[in-house]
């Protein structure tokens, strides 16, 4: 009889846990954890201003900077107009979504996007205004959305004019 009432209570607890754990799951789904929305730039390579932008802490970097801390940097190294492309020196890869909701979206649709993209790794090639690309480090989402691209920002005051604007969200 004792043995019988243990195995009722241990069925029960087994019940509670594998009912908490489906809630638990649900929400990690229909949740959206990704922060505020930042807003990073970067400017022509050769141009005397910071040509990167570092999105695990929110910062620009310059091109002689910590590589580690160049999750997007300026592709236009060889001169010639700023086209807006870029490359990271830190192991970040990109996917472009043309149909992603970049105002409202859950963790899991972040994720299944991503693994439904084509990924880039070494280039992302003529980056327009409105374009949506989730970039992924490590284990960390980034959803950026691309706001300006102005081959003609002066902002540097030198030969080399040219910008990328963004916004983006992260985890």
């Amino acid at each position: 009889m004792k043995q019988q009432k243990q195995l009722i209570l241990f069925l029960i607890f087994a019940l509670i846990t594998i009912i908490s754990c489906d809630e638990k799951v649900e929400d990690e789904v229909t949740t959206n954890t990704y922060t505020k929305t930042k807003s990073g730039y970067f400017y022509h390579y050769l141009s005397t201003l910071n040509c990167a932008w570092d999105l695990a802490n929110d910062v620009s970097v310059a091109k002689d900077g910590d590589a580690n801390a160049q999750s997007i940097i300026s592709g236009n190294d060889a001169g010639g107009s700023f086209s807006g492309e870029w490359v990271s020196n830190n192991g970040t890869t990109f996917v472009k979504t043309p149909n992603f909701n970049y105002t409202s979206f859950t963790d899991a649709e972040v994720i299944s996007a991503y693994n439904s993209g084509t990924e880039v790794s070494t280039v992302y090639v003529d980056p327009n205004a409105t374009d949506i690309i989730i970039a992924k480090n490590g284990s960390t989402y980034y959803i950026i959305k691309v706001t300006a691209v102005d081959p003609n920002d002066s902002s540097c005051a030198c030969g080399h004019p040219g910008k990328l604007s963004f916004d983006y969200k992260k985890k």
